[in-house]
């Protein structure tokens, strides 16, 4: 095979650890790239509607956090982490927080995280 007449510092080897690829590399790539994406195309407007429905009783209206370890949005806690990272939060959960993976659309999922940016 061609990866095994490689040493194993090369390329070639180091796809074989690693189970990637040149095709594994580039579905990576676009996974990540539609991931972004979609992540560009947020309505903040339907993010605040969302956050109302399913977020407030516990982060409060202003997002200050009513609950005990709710994180305070508006100094920033709980937002310095990437979408991918936010995203995955609110899917899953955290803590005493539910997980929305099938109550919230992955499009509400971002839109609720582009209305989370909005507070200072």
């Amino acid at each position: 095979m061609y990866a095994d007449t490689h040493p194993q510092g090369s390329r070639s080897a180091t796809w074989r650890q690693t189970g990637m690829g040149p095709l594994g590399t580039g579905v990576l790539l676009l996974s990540l790239a539609l991931f972004a994406a979609r992540a560009a195309a947020i309505d903040i407007f339907q993010g605040k509607s969302v956050y109302e429905s399913y977020c407030v009783s516990c982060h409060g209206p202003d997002g200050r956090g009513l609950v005990a370890n709710a994180p305070n949005f508006r100094r920033g806690q709980g937002l310095m982490q990437s979408d991918r990272a936010l995203y995955q939060t609110i899917r899953s959960g955290r803590a005493t927080m539910p997980g929305y993976r099938g109550v919230l659309s992955e499009q509400d999922i971002f839109d609720v995280i582009g209305y989370l940016r909005t507070f200072h």
